[in-house]
């Protein structure tokens, strides 16, 4: 029940911090659609991956996984980006590596390392800190101010998993 619980508030704490300014009627109903996909799409992954690759070595499980979503992505790009033009700059480059190797790669290597630990309810619950780390990015990095909204969000998604993950009555990580 803890768990459950836990995850709860974690989500109410992402949707607060996401939630559009003008209100849900301005979201573009294509962008919740593949939001809402993506979310399947990472669980349903969480889960396959937990079950059937704890004896798999995790570089080879990246590279399928990185050659399927490349492949998706190029064939994606082909069909929704005809004519869209792309910019060089040392920057946009930077922050290409820094996705790809850190965001990706590491990411994904670390991902699999801890769905041969522990179940997928409890891996999960990383990807509601994702929202947390990008608001702190962009205030530290592009020194964007955070709303009280947002503020609000980010205790709610810390306090559901530490509910989640933290068991008073041991005092330690379940």
């Amino acid at each position: 029940l803890r768990h459950v619980v836990g995850a709860f508030i974690g989500v109410a704490g992402v949707i607060l911090l996401m939630w559009p300014e003008k209100g849900l009627a301005a979201a573009a109903p294509w962008g919740l659609l593949a939001a809402f996909l993506a979310c399947a799409g990472s669980a349903l992954n969480l889960v396959l991956q937990s079950r059937w690759a704890k004896g798999e070595d995790s570089w080879i499980l990246n590279a399928r996984a990185m050659s399927v979503g490349a492949a998706l992505l190029l064939l994606m790009s082909f069909v929704g980006e005809s004519g869209a033009t792309t910019a060089w700059s040392a920057r946009n480059v930077a922050a290409l590596l820094y996705l790809s190797l850190a965001g990706s790669v590491t990411a994904f290597l670390l991902l699999y390392r801890l769905l041969r630990e522990l179940p997928p309810s409890r891996v999960s619950l990383m990807t509601l800190l994702f929202p947390v780390v990008a608001l702190f990015l962009g205030w530290s990095v592009l020194g964007e101010v955070p709303t009280p909204r947002g503020l609000l969000g980010c205790a709610l998604i810390l306090g559901g998993v530490g509910a989640a993950l933290f068991n008073l009555r041991d005092r330690h990580l379940s």
